[in-house]
């Protein structure tokens, strides 16, 4: 799906404006990773990418209604839309994934969108750290989990960052 058709599917789904904004930042930074991994040889599906951090949490204000886990919304809503790989980057893209799931069953995809999620608060771009630290602030009874997945993210970072051959500060994105 290209970022015109997201949009649409995401108006549809009336996702509210500081949502569309949070995704449009975090397409950008998976954007940004995706195509320096590509020119570094990595497969890596751009268009992919694109799509799936733009429609990440198309379910987040259903399921706050619904009072249901967002990635199940979330997959639902994209299955429901005939978007199976969108639909596991929703449901991937959520904190804990990083610790339930073994490395090797993440797509480069999934990587990606999950790690630009934990670059964006709100519309900004930040480092990790800042962002885990939000993290604990607005969900305090999940400190617990949040740090037990700090290490897994970090590692993450690492990985993904070495393959893209840049620094933590996204120079080229800022």
């Amino acid at each position: 799906m290209n970022e015109r058709e997201c949009i649409l599917l995401l108006e549809k789904h009336h996702v509210p404006e500081n949502i569309v904004r949070h995704v449009r930042q975090v397409s950008r930074v998976s954007l940004f990773l995706a195509r320096r991994m590509k020119r570094k040889g990595i497969a890596v599906d751009v268009d992919l990418v694109r799509s799936g951090a733009l429609l990440h949490d198309i379910g987040k204000l259903q399921s706050i209604k619904e009072g249901k886990k967002e990635s199940d919304v979330s997959k639902r809503i994209l299955e429901k839309e005939k978007l199976p790989k969108e639909a596991k980057i929703a449901y991937r893209h959520m904190l804990s994934q990083v610790i339930d799931l073994k490395p090797k069953q993440w797509t480069m995809e999934e990587k990606i969108v999950y790690y630009a999620d934990k670059r964006v608060k709100h519309d900004g771009i930040v480092p990790l750290e800042e962002r885990i630290l939000d993290l604990m602030d607005r969900y305090p009874p999940g400190k617990k989990t949040i740090l037990a997945c700090a290490p897994a993210m970090h590692a993450m970072e690492k990985e993904l960052l070495e393959k893209a051959e840049i620094s933590a500060e996204l120079k080229g994105l800022l």
